[in-house]
């Protein structure tokens, strides 16, 4: 009998959020990652998805208070595909997570998305 191993790897993504206490409220830095990997959702297992919030120095922001929503949008951006809440894991740390369930999984078709972050 034959088996064959294989690995679901954590995506993590790490989110600018933007400082708008300053006065003038701009964003002075430009912050592109230069590898970045796109999000892949596997059908028929949970899939989580990791969020590390960052400032424009790289540093870690406390999310206390704060509600996120992960929004997949379609690649023409005209149809909402899927919405969730974000679970705080450790808010002074900046640390979220969002879990899609395998039975929501079943329901998506094959094709490229776009996602964002809400929060209010």
């Amino acid at each position: 009998m034959y088996s064959t191993t294989a690995y679901l790897y954590q995506q993590i993504q790490q989110v600018i959020l933007i400082d708008t206490s300053g006065i003038g409220s701009t964003f002075d830095r430009r912050w592109q990652p230069v590898y970045a990997k796109d999000l892949k959702l596997n059908l028929g297992v949970d899939n989580v998805i990791l969020f590390q919030f960052l400032n424009q120095d790289q540093k870690p922001v406390n999310i206390t208070g704060a509600t996120f929503t992960f929004r997949m949008i379609s690649q023409n951006g005209g149809n909402l595909l899927y919405a969730k809440e974000l679970v705080i894991l450790n808010a002074p740390t900046g640390r979220a997570k969002v879990t899609i369930p395998s039975a929501d999984t079943l329901n998506f078709q094959a094709q490229p998305a776009s996602w964002s972050l809400e929060i209010s």
